[in-house]
């Protein structure tokens, strides 16, 4: 088990490998990969407006920042697949109450890379590494309604459908509906 204080201390070079991928930190040299997913219309469809160069690259420095492990403080990851070089999604999570240890993920992927189990994948490995190192009691995730993909991953990997907030977010003037999905540490089938 490792304490909060002890992953932010190897938060830098954290690494997760699976049978065919590889979640790592983000680096400098994925700033043209990152800014293609911030701004790809069928990336972005259910995650917000996409962004504009400059906002692109003020996000991708907050991906490079040093984690404190601060409540709210979201701690995104490259996903690459083994077998090669190059960037198809992106993984993060969050402490959405770091006293109830409740943590928020996250997760987008190259539209090239969707239908494959890349999503579930990596999100399984991170969920692993949340319920048996962090100790988190639960792991929730959201998503609009509309995106099935999305929260067919959700189900996948054993979240519960727990409710949905009416016109909770915006996407440029709309207002959105969001599923929200949660998985208890004793529910988690590694």
């Amino acid at each position: 088990m490792t304490t909060i204080e002890q992953f932010v201390a190897q938060a830098a070079n954290f690494e997760l490998t699976t049978e065919r991928l590889k979640l790592r930190r983000f680096k400098a040299t994925d700033l043209a990969d990152e800014m293609a997913q911030q701004q790809n219309l069928a990336v972005m469809r259910y995650i917000r407006t996409p962004l504009s160069d400059v906002e692109a690259i003020a996000n991708f420095q907050d991906f490079l920042k040093t984690y404190q492990g601060q409540e709210g403080e979201w701690l995104a990851f490259c996903v690459n697949l083994n077998t090669q070089p190059g960037y198809i999604g992106a993984v993060s999570f969050r402490y959405e109450s770091l006293d109830l240890a409740i943590v928020e993920i996250g997760y987008r992927f190259n539209p090239n890379y969707h239908g494959k189990g890349y999503a579930f994948e990596a999100t399984r490995a991170l969920f692993n590494f949340i319920f048996t190192q962090l100790n988190a009691h639960k792991i929730v995730a959201k998503c609009d309604p509309m995106n099935l993909p999305s929260f067919k991953v959700m189900e996948k990997l054993g979240m519960q459908r727990e409710g949905l907030l009416r016109q909770h977010y915006k996407i440029g003037e709309d207002y959105c509906d969001e599923l929200v999905y949660g998985l208890l540490a004793d529910e988690w089938d590694q």
